[in-house]
């Protein structure tokens, strides 16, 4: 079975670095540029992020010895390794405090977000299951997927779980589209028995299993970060504000600096928060939305200062949702369809209207629908426009049976439209690479 294991479509502010001032850890001087290209932090064995030799921690954690902390909310190692708070203090945001910053909840000496946090969602050591995303105080299943049993998977495409939950695809079968079928539809790709649209799946980003940057999406095949953001260490960071990558990739901030415009100061500039060692717009920033460490998860945006869902969506159990076509929420939150219904203007319905198509849960309409032009799944691309049931591709994409892929990077049209390369390999720059 292929579960679809929810990798953190957020990525979080980490603390500038280890050190202290009595000499027992060395940081880099501000600015100082670390070495290798993953992004070590080298703290004299006390702080590394991603190499040194110590353990493999994640984009938002410090190596502190053989363990991985966040700075931003370790009692024992708040800001840097071993820098411990002192008795009656809490970690808030990588610095020791009275108090924690408003919005923030203390849990085991720490200032966590329960809103936000995976591991204290709603209140202080609930954790939410491997699969799941923590949005609203509550332990949801990315948006997309749904709960079968333990796991968070796509009834559209996987196979053990195909149109419902425990409904399993035979010996031989794969799951297209919700259905138990020979053959994946056109425009997708089998990946152990799950048809997916590799030009547009984070998880299956150009050929399958290649996953992208937590945080980065997949626009015609190749993964791409959000703008303002680069990918540093596995993760699309803000090198205007990361303090382990202010300016660049691995440019760390001295301890006690901020990362304010990309370059290591003393303090940020007008109109910036000092959230941690990072300097932000709490006004527009997801990690910091209204006030810092107050996260939007969801899929919703931080307008204002407040956290909503874009283009008019509805948050329904901690996702953003289009409550005219979401079948588990249909013209309102918790408003099922029957099986075999599709929601139609907030509203479900049997049959399709007027020449609207049937494609899995939904209704299209082929001639206008760029991810389903001129039949299901067939995509226009990132930027790509559906004109009576014919992509229009964006520049740089090229029209292969129909879809608009990228014949740099597409493995099934690599270089050329039809050049498929043979498992396990690659399309790079229109040329099949890796071992056959």
């Amino acid at each position: 079975m292929r579960k679809l294991t929810c990798c953190a479509v957020l990525f979080a502010l980490i603390a500038w670095g280890c050190g202290d001032d009595d000499g027992g850890t060395d940081v880099p001087d501000a600015g100082e540029e670390m070495d290798g290209a993953t992004s070590d932090v080298d703290g004299g064995g006390g702080g590394d992020v991603d190499g040194g030799g110590g353990p493999s921690c994640t984009a938002e954690q410090l190596a502190c010895g053989e363990a991985c902390v966040d700075p931003l909310i370790d009692p024992a190692s708040c800001g840097a390794c071993d820098n411990a708070c002192a008795d009656g203090e809490v970690c808030s945001l990588g610095t020791c405090a009275a108090d924690c910053s408003a919005g923030l909840t203390e849990c085991s000496g720490g200032c966590v977000d329960t809103e936000s946090d995976a591991a204290n969602c709603g209140a202080c050591g609930t954790a939410c299951g491997a699969s799941e995303i923590c949005s609203g105080g509550e332990c949801v299943c990315p948006p997309g997927t749904e709960a079968c049993g333990d796991v968070c998977v796509s009834t559209a495409s996987d196979p053990a779980h195909c149109g419902a939950c425990d409904a399993a695809c035979a010996d031989g079968e794969v799951c297209s589209l919700g259905a138990c079928a020979a053959e994946c539809a056109a425009g997708l790709t089998s990946c152990d028995g799950a048809c997916i649209d590799t030009t547009s799946s984070p998880s299956d980003c150009g050929a399958c299993d290649n996953a992208c940057a937590t945080g980065a999406s997949c626009n015609a095949s190749t993964c791409e970060c959000p703008a303002g953001t680069e990918e540093c260490a596995g993760a699309c960071v803000d090198t205007e504000s990361h303090p382990l990558h202010c300016g660049a990739c691995g440019t760390a901030c001295a301890a006690g600096e901020v990362c304010n415009a990309g370059t290591c100061q003393a303090e940020c500039g007008a109109g910036l928060a000092t959230c941690g060692a990072a300097c932000v717009d709490t006004a527009t920033d997801v990690l910091n939305c209204g006030a810092c460490g107050v996260a939007c998860t969801g899929g919703q945006t931080c307008a204002a200062g407040e956290c909503t869902c874009p283009g008019g969506g509805e948050l329904c159990d901690g996702a953003c949702v289009d409550t005219a076509t979401d079948t588990a929420n249909c013209g309102g939150c918790g408003d099922a369809c029957d099986p075999g219904e599709a929601c139609v203007a907030g509203m479900c319905r049997a049959a399709c209207p007027g020449d609207l198509e049937r494609c899995g849960r939904r209704c299209v309409d082929f001639q206008v629908d760029p991810t389903n032009c001129g039949g299901c799944a067939i995509s226009c691309g990132f930027g790509g426009t559906c004109n009576a049931g014919a992509c229009t591709c964006a520049a740089g994409a090229t029209e292969c049976d129909g879809s608009c892929v990228n014949t740099q990077t597409d493995r099934n049209h690599c270089g050329a439209c039809g050049t498929v390369c043979a498992d396990r390999q690659f399309c790079i720059g229109g040329t099949c690479m890796g071992r056959i």
